[in-house]
């Protein structure tokens, strides 16, 4: 008797629910039916035999069969849905960038790609389409998108960013001031400068994400603030105190 040997998705892609395979070699192979992570149905390729798949189309409607002529040309069909997959154009990775201090705004100008990931050259990531990102420290970063395809094709662009301190605005204030600083439950933050009605305190994570947004009232010209942050996560902060049109940033280390 023949044995079986059994091939499942990776939790990390949640598929479930697989209504049709179809190998068009020992490596190369593609799965439709499943539901990707609240996407829909989807369709997933393999490129080593079933040990990994990456999804490469995500829809509306339930996928109940799949034919695959070649890598590039195949036909998928379900609920009210013929769905042609070939003729699919190459993915061309672009993005543009703008920095202000150390966080820096990607502006991905891809063409054709359905998917993207991003290396940020310093060991951090992201599959986001558009991220913002903090540097942790001063230094060139060699910055890699990589845009995939309808058909799981990839092109690579990368660009070297040279991120500089974080300049600090005298204008705005003469002392900015956080501690402790690694922090546990939480720090304090010291400012004083010119008298302005209300500044406004932002906490980033470093992968960009505001996390914490608060008004502070400054109309004294000095003020003391005591933030808590006993349910962050561990890892590098910054914290940006402005006004309408000029800000401060310090970084702070949680842990």
């Amino acid at each position: 008797m023949a044995g079986q040997i059994g091939i499942s998705f990776p939790d990390t892609l949640n598929i479930g629910l697989v209504s049709s395979i179809h190998f068009i070699d020992q490596q190369t192979g593609w799965a439709a039916g499943g539901y990707v992570m609240g996407k829909g149905p989807a369709i997933a390729k393999t490129s080593d035999g079933g040990v990994n798949w990456q999804v490469v189309w995500a829809g509306s409607r339930f996928l109940a069969d799949i034919q695959v002529w070649d890598n590039q040309t195949g036909w998928a069909v379900g609920q009210e849905e013929i769905i042609v997959y070939g003729a699919v154009p190459p993915a061309q990775a672009d993005f543009t960038w703008s920095a202000q201090d150390d966080s820096v705004q990607f502006t991905n100008t891809s063409t054709d790609a359905a998917t993207f990931f991003w290396d940020f050259g310093d060991g951090s990531s992201s599959e986001e389409e558009n991220p913002q990102h903090i540097y942790p420290a001063p230094g060139d970063y060699v910055v890699k998108l990589t845009a995939v395809n309808a058909c799981g094709e990839e092109s690579v662009y990368e660009e070297t960013l040279f991120i500089t301190t974080p300049v600090y605005e005298q204008e705005l204030l003469d002392a900015f001031t956080i501690y402790p600083n690694p922090a546990y439950d939480f720090f304090n933050i010291r400012i004083e400068g010119q008298a302005y009605n209300a500044l406004v305190i932002e906490l980033f994570s470093i992968t960009g994400q505001k996390v914490l947004s608060e008004t502070l009232d400054f109309q004294s010209g000095t003020s003391f603030k005591t933030i808590s942050c006993s349910n962050l996560p561990k890892g590098l902060y910054l914290v940006r105190v402005a006004d309408a049109r000029r800000s401060s940033s310090r970084k702070i280390i949680l842990q």
